[in-house]
């Protein structure tokens, strides 16, 4: 099919561009297309043959790649088949986009991995795949591929003897085992919204440093633009539902004069955060209602707090909150699937803002999730991208305990690999 299509687009290239100004636009408007195909393909190939190179900031990467390859394929059919733009037979664009469609699903969609990760960006509207499946369907069609070949022959443009479309068949975009993957995770959704509803409506205590001044002074004179702040509350019940200690992470923006030292207060990309700086919340997470910002001190209602600090944030600090400014419209993922851009959790929330970072990834039966103290436990590692800064643990009687590294090392010590531990 590949071999087809390449002596087709050859074919047709060579019939169809004299050395005219009009036809040179056209044959470069081909070669920058057919290098964003080349680019993406050579992606995807890499991401299919190791599946381990599949994590949070190659998603994130693949999500843009393909992204720009399908809007790359639209701008050129729209201007190769304009009549202005004199390039000849509108059999090069169909050519080309069969051609670009045939070659991704020979490696997107026969992988799983990938198929669902590719399904996924075409459900959220601002990555502008909304028709992309449509698209592939048109394009990967044997009645589509025939109708094509039929106009070629009324054009008399002949074909290489014994090139056929008979060895043509279309990759799904979605699979039996989809489905049932899809199944599961209704389920898992139905629970997990069912448990916050209780969660939100049984809460038994206030968290012991609620409005505890020594502790929050001591939290704001540590924390720095960018930094991960950890939350466990033993009084409610979503503590329990979530593996190892830490029940949530959230970032801390900053102030205005840190943020106007970084260089990043009066750009663009951080506009969402600007109102709800000035207003003091300068906490950003995710929970199950949504994106949401509050202050520290409202953030305090818990039992205990750790601070970290992911290495190069700052120098990293324009690309962290260009990347945190494309997450705001999202909504919670209460299937917790790690590999979905679409919906995500607080700690994917990080992950796929924080850059090329190795984050850990536990495998359930069907899918890959992140907890809070995947994120954190990073500190623990070789060589760690990510370093502790604080640890308070409140106490009954209002008083908190200000733990060290070797305390907090401790939270982890079953889960890290012999390999990484310091």
């Amino acid at each position: 099919m590949k071999n087809l299509i390449i002596m087709l687009l050859s074919l047709l290239t060579t019939q169809c561009f004299a050395v005219s100004t009009d036809e040179l636009l056209c044959q470069k408007r081909l070669t920058e297309h057919l290098a964003t195909v080349d680019s993406s393909q050579q992606e995807l190939t890499s991401l299919a043959q190791n599946p381990k190179k599949i994590n949070t900031y190659a998603i994130s990467q693949l999500q843009k790649n393909i992204t720009q390859r399908f809007l790359s394929l639209k701008k050129f059919m729209t201007f190769y088949e304009d009549d202005r733009s004199n390039c000849g037979s509108f059999l090069v664009s169909k050519a080309v986009a069969i051609y670009d469609f045939t070659l991704f699903g020979n490696v997107a969609l026969v992988n799983s991995d990938l198929r669902r990760i590719v399904e996924d960006f075409t459900t959220y509207k601002d990555y502008g795949l909304l028709d992309f499946i449509s698209s592939y369907k048109k394009y990967t069609s044997n009645k589509y591929i025939d109708h094509i070949m039929n106009e070629i022959k009324d054009e008399a443009t002949k074909l290489p003897q014994g090139i056929t479309l008979a060895d043509s068949v279309r990759k799904s975009i979605t699979t039996i085992g989809d489905i049932a993957i899809k199944a599961a995770g209704v389920v898992i959704i139905s629970v997990a919204k069912l448990l916050g509803f209780i969660s939100d409506h049984l809460i038994f205590r206030g968290g012991r440093l609620h409005d505890n001044e020594v502790a929050l002074n001591l939290i704001q004179n540590q924390l720095k633009p960018l930094d991960l702040i950890f939350e466990k509350r033993t009084f409610v019940i979503t503590n329990y539902t979530i593996p190892g200690n830490w029940g949530h992470v959230a970032i801390w923006l900053g102030t205005k004069k840190e943020l106007q030292e970084l260089g990043v207060w009066n750009q663009p990309y951080f506009a969402p955060f600007r109102a709800q700086v000035l207003a003091g919340n300068s906490i950003l997470e995710i929970r199950k209602k949504g994106v949401n910002y509050v202050p520290l001190n409202d953030f305090l209602n818990l039992d205990e707090i750790a601070v970290t600090r992911i290495k190069n944030a700052k120098e990293n600090a324009e690309s962290i909150f260009h990347e945190l400014s494309l997450q705001i419209g999202k909504r919670y993922d209460f299937q917790f699937d790690a590999h979905t851009l679409s919906k995500i959790t607080c700690a994917e929330l990080i992950a796929f803002s924080f850059g090329d970072i190795s984050w850990p990834q536990n495998k359930t039966l069907f899918q890959n999730i992140m907890r809070p103290d995947d994120i954190a436990v990073l500190t623990t590692y070789k060589n760690p991208q990510e370093e502790f800064i604080l640890y308070l643990k409140g106490k009954k009687d209002k008083t908190f305990e200000n733990l060290d590294f070797d305390q907090w090392k401790a939270l982890y010590k079953t889960k890290v690999s012999p390999e990484n531990r310091k």
